[in-house]
């Protein structure tokens, strides 16, 4: 970055701060412009040479930032100190007006609790994309504005369940769910936290499921609002005795998966495009299944 970016004391847009070793280049240079809005790209963050450059960014101050994007380098392999990663993450706590937050290649084993924390109310897109190391996931259940939130590369969690939906109606407003390409990913529990009329996802409409080869428990079985569904590359996400009920559901997506998975899958009423490829010896569609198609309208088979 330029010298001298810590003394334009009114500057209202920066869209890219890049973090580098040189003077000028690291975090404490943002502390002394409190007026930023609109977008911020932090990117290079592994070259933070102190957690107290982090700190001094003052991130937690800045109001007016609605969007923010925290990018470490694609190559992890020279960041073996995850304890000092999480305090880095922790220090660019952002103000609680943000509105959309992305975490890029973040090399730490914990994602510290604010950023599941029912204060940032004003969440409405999450990106956690390319986190290895993270074995559990912060209660994101808990963000009430959140609309869109995807989960893509994180290697090592094992269990979606009580953890990600924290204690109470998770996941009031969201409509659009993405998990890709996690690998250890072997079960995703319903939520049971709260009464019998409290489900979590009641406004979830878009759902995709991609490249999880570990995969094995099924899916959530009330998603009332869903239209959109997308299985691809989970060759293990097998029949569960719970049916699947979504009947709501307009369009269904299955590539490179088990035949079983259709068993659990029942009235489906409103669906009018089935698509189908590889799905591992299928042979003949069930009668029941068949039976509940009455509006489908497009059929595809490879």
């Amino acid at each position: 970055m330029p010298l001298g970016i810590s003394n334009l004391k009114v500057l209202i847009i920066l869209s890219k701060f890049v973090v580098g070793p040189e003077k000028g280049s690291q975090l404490e240079e943002l502390k002394n412009l409190p007026h930023l809005q609109g977008e911020l790209f932090i990117i290079e963050l592994q070259k933070v040479e102190k957690v107290r450059n982090a700190i001094d960014a003052n991130l937690h101050q800045k109001r007016g930032l609605t969007n923010l994007s925290l990018h470490w380098d694609e190559n992890l392999e020279n960041l073996q100190n995850h304890e000092r990663e999480a305090q880095v993450l922790d220090s660019l706590r952002p103000h609680i007006d943000l509105e959309n937050l992305n975490i890029l290649n973040y090399a730490g084993a914990i994602f510290l609790s604010w950023l599941g924390g029912p204060s940032y109310s004003k969440i409405v897109s999450l990106c956690l994309r390319g986190c290895p190391n993270v074995i559990s996931l912060p209660p994101l259940g808990q963000l009430p504005s959140l609309k869109e939130l995807s989960l893509e590369g994180l290697h090592a969690v094992g269990t979606i369940g009580s953890e990600f939906y924290g204690d109470k109606r998770p996941f009031s407003s969201l409509t659009t769910l993405k998990l890709k390409e996690m690998l250890a990913w072997k079960n995703w529990s319903p939520y049971v936290g709260g009464p019998k009329e409290e489900v979590s996802f009641s406004c979830l409409q878009h759902l995709i499921v991609r490249s999880c080869p570990s995969l094995i428990r099924t899916l959530p079985c009330q998603l009332d609002c869903l239209i959109k569904l997308e299985i691809r590359s989970c060759p293990h996400l097998n029949y569960s005795t719970n049916e699947v009920c979504f009947p709501s559901l307009r369009e269904l997506y299955l590539e490179d998966c088990n035949k079983e998975i259709l068993k659990s899958l029942v009235n489906l009423t409103s669906l009018t495009i089935l698509k189908i490829e590889n799905l591992t010896d299928l042979v003949c569609f069930d009668n029941v299944f068949m039976r509940c198609l009455v509006k489908l309208k497009e059929l595809h088979i490879g």
